[in-house]
């Protein structure tokens, strides 16, 4: 029976596991159905992408998906300074092996560069955990057919000896006519298996062949062991024609090549870890015969920079972080979309940070950032998603439908933000969130995890700026105010508090609208500081004697321009803001500033002791 998945059938809505409706985003693609993220280009800053999983091989319009994979952090670099030339058709790798050269190789200057590479560098530790065991259990028990039902027992790393100790004692009992040698020769092989369980297995070690092929610069990895390179693919650097290859049947790892230094160098990517794929599938996931399956924004095309190490266990480290801001400067890439948040004792300060802030204010990268996943408690969001003005900060969002689709619940119970979702202020009273989305999906994750789609976290909002007609009008800061602006407040959840929740539900559709009808009137090349007291963004009290009197805080508003604006933009600024308070009348404050490009200072009276005591009170001016 052929059953109807398209965008209008009940199937759609019943099956679909990416959210939608929570952000009018099934609403805005019916009504603009060639605004998919076309022409937009979503670098993700994560732990790699799998070019080889499900949906992320071409785009709606059917150009590649992924156009460029890095790794970043140098754990997939391999040395090949190392030259040498071919005798009779043959080359002696680095490892002694003995490389026979295809034929149809084409090699005009006859000199290639060798290096060496452990696969197990390449592995995630649950994958290389998998291969390890499957190594040992052919050692140990010989072809597939002589493996019997230990599989189990050496992938899930228990102790190998456990099956010799229940023969033991099964010949112990009914056995006894078993002679002395019968029980030396069991006890032999538990003492063997508990010398296997202590074995350090080290893994293959792959010849790496750089070569210039008269075009460009191409390499090959001898996924054989053998030599017979014939049976591996010759590639040249990703971005060039899209190329990529599984290690080996066995462990469907995708891997593909960045050559540098005239050959000097070559980058083996792989993804590490099922985060970065995932993240991808729900930003831009393609499946032209599931659209259902379809991420938010199917048109969109990526760029995967890997920032998460190897070699520490997948945390991204500074140096790489910079890499990637510079590469999507350089790239002029159109969104980030970056996962990783950690506490700092800088929250507005820093190498990185500013990094961030130029890219944003200057080079007009929309950078998304997850807010943390340290809730409940206040003062939990990340950095940078959680507490720097230049990112969009999201925290995760879990509403009905999704509990039904995505984790099965059988009862219906009330939207809420996720309990492990960061909470603002920032120490120093920034708010910390823009606005909440959906936390969850199921999407696409590399094939070596041995599965098709999973269920993990991630949000994506591509779409707002893919329909705009003319995205060189925009900024990040324009669309930051009206993702903000246009959000939906969350009155029912913890209390309407702004910390958990932001400015609210993120809402597609009235977004866009809103950049439409005011992106004319907002100024492109501006953005406002605000300082508070002794250089702090808010005011946040926390302690007893803090509430226990009144307090006169001055605030200073500047007004910050690009590096784009004109002089004369700046000698002309002036505005004119009011002054209103959200709530409470236990703030006051002047009705109205004047801010020039000098800025304008001003005060506020704060009484908190009226305020109940055991409550959170927050409120903006």
């Amino acid at each position: 029976m052929d059953l109807d998945f398209g965008s209008d059938s009940e199937l759609y809505s019943l099956f679909h596991r990416i959210p939608r409706d929570e952000t009018e985003l099934s609403e805005f693609h019916k009504s603009h159905a060639e605004y998919d993220g076309r022409g937009i280009v979503i670098a993700v800053l994560d732990t790699g992408i799998d070019p080889s999983a499900p949906g992320l091989q071409v785009t709606s319009q059917g150009s590649p998906k992924i156009i460029d994979i890095v790794d970043l952090t140098g754990s997939g670099d391999v040395d090949t300074s190392t030259k040498k030339r071919a005798q009779d058709s043959v080359l002696i790798g680095l490892t002694g092996r003995k490389l026979l050269i295809p034929s149809s190789w084409h090699n005009p200057s006859g000199e290639y560069h060798l290096g060496l590479k452990n696969i197990y560098e390449l592995y995630p530790k649950s994958l290389k955990t998998e291969i390890k065991a499957s190594i040992l259990i052919f050692l140990f028990f010989g072809k597939e057919e002589k493996r019997m039902d230990t599989t189990a027992s050496f992938s899930n790393g228990r102790c190998r000896s456990c099956n010799v100790r229940m023969i033991v004692a099964f010949s112990l009992l009914f056995f006894l006519q078993k002679t002395r040698l019968d029980k030396q020769d069991l006890d032999s092989a538990e003492s063997l298996l508990k010398a296997a369980d202590e074995m350090e297995e080290y893994g293959p070690v792959a010849d790496c062949i750089v070569f210039h092929n008269g075009t460009t610069w191409v390499a090959c990895l001898d996924t054989t062991f053998k030599g017979n390179l014939s049976e591996c693919r010759l590639m040249s650097s990703y971005r060039e024609k899209q190329e990529y290859d599984t290690l080996t049947k066995q462990d469907l790892m995708a891997y593909s090549f960045n050559i540098y230094n005239n050959g000097d160098l070559l980058e083996i990517c792989c993804s590490f870890a099922d985060h970065g794929t995932h993240v991808a599938g729900i930003a831009a996931a393609y499946h032209p015969d599931e659209p259902h399956r379809n991420g938010a924004a199917p048109g969109a095309q990526l760029i995967s920079l890997q920032i998460g190490d190897h070699r520490l266990k997948g945390i991204e480290t500074g140096t790489a972080l910079l890499r990637a801001i510079n590469y999507c400067i350089e790239h002029k890439v159109h969104i980030i979309n970056y996962s990783f948040a950690e506490s700092t004792h800088w929250e507005d300060n820093g190498k990185i940070l500013e990094a961030i802030r130029d890219a944003a204010f200057n080079h007009d990268v929309i950078y998304v950032a997850a807010a943390g996943n340290e809730g409940p408690a206040l003062t939990t969001v990340g950095c940078p998603g959680g507490s720097l003005d230049a990112c969009v900060g999201i925290t995760a969002y879990v509403s009905p439908a999704m509990r039904a689709k995505l984790y099965s619940l059988r009862d219906r119970l009330s939207p809420m933000v996720y309990s492990w979702s960061s909470r603002g202020p920032c120490s120093d009273g920034f708010c910390g969130v823009s606005v909440c989305a959906p936390g969850a999906a199921i999407t696409c994750v590399p094939r070596w995890s041995r599965s098709s789609y999973q269920l993990f976290n991630g949000t994506s909002m591509t779409c707002i700026l893919s329909g705009l007609p003319d995205r060189t009008a925009i900024s990040p800061t324009m669309v930051k105010l009206a993702i903000e602006n246009t959000a939906k407040p969350l009155e029912d959840i913890d209390d309407g508090c702004k910390l958990a929740s932001g400015r609210g539900l993120l809402r597609v559709t009235e977004a866009f609208n809103y950049l439409e009808r005011f992106a004319s009137k907002l100024e492109r090349h501006v953005h406002y500081t605000v300082k508070v007291g002794d250089n702090d963004r808010g005011i946040y009290f926390r302690e007893l004697a803090e509430v226990e009197h009144v307090h006169l805080i001055t605030v200073n508003v500047k007004p910050v321009f690009s590096e784009k604006a004109e002089a004369t933009a700046m000698a002309s600024f002036n505005k004119v803001f009011l002054i209103r308070c959200s709530s409470g009348d236990w703030i006051t404050a002047p009705a109205s500033i004047d801010v020039a490009y000098s800025g304008k200072s001003f005060k506020i009276r704060v009484d908190p002791r009226g305020l109940q005591a055991g409550h959170v009170h927050n409120t903006e001016v």
